[in-house]
């Protein structure tokens, strides 16, 4: 996978049927052991692991179950209330890439805020598009944050977040912000990762009626 969008030198993938990669800004999370730990080439720039347990339980609340539902996992309920997924791919699969996003948390000028997740556009794009071809990644990809996030607590709910955004681009590419964002939180919500007394709040600037 290009690590182009997010200014990452390189993501390996370390075995043709691997389920997962798992990479950080500037370097390569790998496993040694099959998937049991994972370790980096540039420690400098990585903070937090990611190890399998935490990847095992994004994957069960993924495909196989959530708060709102424990039959049913985010990629079923999503599909069920919004539509499908696009398949620019055609191979049926969404990737999910776990990394430390390009964000100023750490910086010295940051404001204590980060991004915990996001879905790109570009990556629907083929490789041959003349504008953007060259930054896609030509397959349906979530990026989910490693850090500062807590994959444990919060990576579910990125996920219910941006398989959203992920659908919704196939419906309707020109979305309003405001919208496309409110249908996200709703798929929070409907999925169990929000609590019903929840409350958000939005800038004013953003929406256009």
């Amino acid at each position: 996978i290009s690590g182009a969008q997010v200014n990452a030198k390189s993501v390996t993938v370390v075995s043709a049927d691997l389920v997962y990669a798992a990479a950080h800004l500037g370097g390569v999370l790998k496993s040694q052991d099959g998937g049991s730990t994972w370790s980096t080439v540039n420690k400098t720039l990585c903070r937090k692991m990611v190890n399998l347990a935490t990847i095992d339980n994004l994957l069960k609340h993924f495909e196989e179950s959530t708060p709102a539902n424990p039959a049913k996992g985010i990629y079923q309920l999503a599909t069920e209330w919004f539509g499908p997924v696009p398949d620019v791919d055609s191979d049926s699969r969404v990737t999910i890439l776990i990394m430390d996003i390009d964000d100023s948390y750490y910086l010295a000028a940051g404001d204590g805020t980060y991004i915990n997740g996001y879905f790109s556009p570009i990556n629907e794009l083929p490789v041959t598009d003349p504008d953007y071809g060259e930054h896609s990644n030509a397959r349906e990809v979530i990026y989910v944050d490693s850090d500062p996030v807590d994959l444990l607590d919060e990576g579910p709910s990125i996920l219910a977040h941006q398989i959203q955004h992920l659908i919704h681009y196939q419906q309707d590419p020109d979305e309003e912000i405001w919208l496309n964002e409110g249908l996200s939180e709703l798929a929070e919500f409907l999925m169990g990762y929000v609590s019903p007394t929840a409350s958000f709040s939005f800038p004013l600037s953003l929406i256009h009626i």
